[in-house]
């Protein structure tokens, strides 16, 4: 294999994780590394969405700023609570692209308010200013 092309795939099989949830990681009851292994009191806003209340059961987390139009179909309804970061907030809102009930939210939510308790469809993370 072309040591390039070998090159370019390592970096980006070694990327992808960055990019995508870290699903597995997370401990409830302990801060939730991102899937580069920092972490949520590290300075790249990190996020982790709890199936459960006071950030229990089932998560995914994401790293870095992003603004995702909408979440996975099968975490639509599951979201309970939210683990955020230091120096990370995130906008939680009902509908798909930023729409309907939105919240932010810049400290561990152990209970997401009515409107948004196993609503959350999209989101965006970001750092506070």
């Amino acid at each position: 294999m072309n040591k390039n092309i070998f090159a370019a795939l390592a970096l980006s099989l070694f990327a992808l994780p960055l990019a995508s949830s870290a699903y597995a990681q997370c401990v409830p009851g302990r801060p939730c590394p991102t899937s580069g292994g920092q972490e949520l009191s590290d300075p790249v806003p990190t996020v982790c969405f709890y199936s459960g209340e006071a950030q229990t059961g089932t998560f995914f987390c994401e790293a870095g700023q992003r603004s995702v139009a909408a979440v996975p179909a099968g975490w639509r309804s599951r979201i309970k609570s939210i683990g955020v970061g230091e120096n990370s907030s995130v906008r939680v809102c009902s509908k798909d692209t930023l729409q309907g009930t939105c919240e932010l939210i810049d400290k561990n939510v152990d209970t997401l308010p009515k409107g948004l308790f196993n609503h959350v469809h999209s989101y965006d993370i970001r750092q506070p200013n």
